[in-house]
C-alpha cells in the first residue's frame, strides 16, 4: 500500500487520553498470565439479529472478477442491508446450518473467528518499539493457545504488518518508532489472496513488513538461525499447515464501527473444494458478526488462509454501521472508534494431506502479480478521489 501522506499521531493520542479520563482507566501494567476465552452467553441462546447494516461488497466483487472471471460472487446486489448477529451469543455451527435454534461458541475451529480475553502490557500502541517488546511476546503465547498446540508444535510464527486505524485517521507509513495508520475499512474485504500472490509473493511481503524487519530482533518470531523468508518458503514445499492471522484489538471501547466478520456457509458436498473462490458462499446461510462492546482487554483472531480444505478461513470483513434495535447497550455513545491490528503468519510442524492441500487446489487468477498489483493500486486511488 503506497504512503498519502503522513498524519500526526497526536490525533489518535487525544481519542486515547479523552477515553482513559472518561472512563477512569488505570495505568496499571498488563500481564497476560492467562488466556481466557470469551465464549457465548448460556442464558441466551435465541438467533435473534442484533441490528441490521448496509453491507458493501463493491470492491470485493470488482476483484474477484477481474482476478477469477466470477461475476456476482456474493450476488447481484453489491449494497444490501443484511441482519447483524452478536458473536458473544454464539454462532451457527457450521456443519449444519438449518439448526437456527442450537448455537455455538464462536471458536477459530468451527467459524473462522474466537475473542479472547488478553490484557497486555502495552500502554502505548502508537510506540512500535514497546508494540515489539511486550505485545509480541504476549501473543507469542496466546496463538498456541488459540490453535490449540503447543509452541513445539508451531515451526514458524512471524509477525507482520502493525497498523493503528481510526475512524478519522488517513494513510500513513510505518516508520522505525511507529506502526502504520490506516482509516477504518468499510468494504467487504479480506487481507491477503495467497492464490493471486503466489508463493514469492508472499514471501516477499510477510518478510518485508514483519514487525523485527527493521531491527532484526532474533527474540522474535521463532525460525532460529534461518531467515524469514527460507523458512517460509521450506515450509510451502514441505506441504506443512500454513495459516494467516489477524490480531485485532480496540484501544478504546467499541461504541461506532464494529468490525464485522462474514462466518461463510460453502457447500462442501460437492466436487469442488468449499473455499474461495473456488464456491462462492451460500446467501442464506452465511452471516455477519460481531462482538457487541469490545474492550481494550480483548482481542478478536481471525483467520484470513488456512492451507486445509476442510477448515474455515478467509473470513471477509469489514467496520459496519450497524441499526441497532432499541434498548441496545450502545444506544447514545458517539465515540469514534480506534484499533490496532497485526497480523500473524504461522506454520505449524502438522503435514496437511494432499487431498486437502489448498495450494494445490488452488485456481490460478487471470492476471499476473503485476496486473494485480497494478489492479489493485488503480481501484485504490479511485476509491480515495471518490472519498474527496
Amino acid at each position: 500500500m503506497r504512503s498519502v501522506h503522513r498524519i500526526p499521531f497526536l490525533i489518535a493520542a487525544l481519542y486515547l487520553l479523552q477515553w482513559r479520563i472518561a472512563s477512569g482507566f488505570s495505568q496499571e501494567k498488563y500481564f497476560l498470565s492467562k488466556s481466557t476465552l470469551v465464549g457465548a452467553d448460556d442464558n441466551t441462546r435465541i438467533f435473534e439479529p442484533l441490528g441490521t447494516a448496509v453491507i458493501d461488497y463493491s470492491t470485493a466483487t470488482e476483484y474477484i472478477q477481474e482476478h477469477y472471471g466470477i461475476q456476482n460472487y456474493f450476488g447481484k446486489e453489491i449494497r444490501r442491508t443484511q441482519p447483524v448477529y452478536d458473536a458473544r451469543k454464539g454462532v451457527l455451527p457450521h456443519c449444519d446450518p438449518k439448526q437456527a435454534g442450537h448455537l455455538e461458541p464462536a471458536r477459530l475451529e468451527n467459524c473462522g473467528f474466537e475473542l479472547f480475553m488478553a490484557p497486555t502490557q502495552v500502554q502505548d500502541f502508537q510506540n512500535l518499539q514497546e508494540v515489539q517488546k511486550y505485545y509480541v511476546k504476549e501473543l507469542e503465547d496466546l496463538i498456541p493457545k488459540a490453535l490449540g498446540v503447543s509452541k513445539d508444535d508451531i515451526e514458524t510464527l512471524v509477525f507482520w504488518h502493525p497498523t493503528l486505524r481510526g475512524e478519522e485517521l488517513s494513510i500513513g507509513s510505518r516508520s522505525e518508532d511507529h506502526p502504520g495508520l490506516g482509516p477504518i475499512a468499510s468494504r467487504v474485504h479480506i487481507d491477503t489472496d495467497v492464490g493471486a500472490y503466489g508463493l514469492d509473493a508472499v514471501c516477499n511481503l510477510v518478510d518485508k513488513n514483519r514487525v523485527d524487519a527493521l531491527n532484526d530482533s532474533k527474540d522474535c518470531n521463532l525460525v532460529g538461525s534461518v531467515s524469514i523468508k527460507d523458512s517460509l518458503f521450506n515450509s510451502f514445499h514441505d506441504r506443512r499447515r500454513m495459516l494467516l492471522l489477524n490480531i485485532w484489538r480496540p484501544l478504546v471501547p467499541v461504541s461506532s464501527a464494529p468490525l464485522g466478520l462474514l462466518a461463510t456457509k460453502y457447500d462442501r458436498n460437492g466436487t469442488v473444494p468449499g473455499v474461495f473462490p473456488n464456491v462462492a458462499p451460500s446467501s442464506e446461510d452465511s452471516h455477519w458478526y460481531i462482538f457487541s462492546n469490545m474492550r481494550p482487554e480483548e482481542c478478536l483472531i481471525f483467520k484470513q488462509y488456512d492451507r486445509r480444505l476442510d477448515k474455515q478461513s478467509d473470513i471477509w470483513h469489514c467496520a459496519l454501521n450497524v441499526q441497532e434495535t432499541k434498548g441496545s447497550s450502545n444506544e447514545g455513545r458517539r465515540g469514534k472508534r480506534i484499533s490496532f491490528d497485526i497480523k500473524a503468519f504461522v506454520v505449524l510442524r502438522e503435514h496437511v494431506p494432499q487431498k486437502l492441500d489448498r495450494l494445490e487446489a488452488a485456481i490460478p487468477p487471470a492476471l499476473t502479480w503485476e496486473e494485480s498489483g497494478e489492479f489493485c493500486d488503480n481501484q485504490a486511488h479511485r476509491l480515495n478521489a471518490q472519498k474527496g
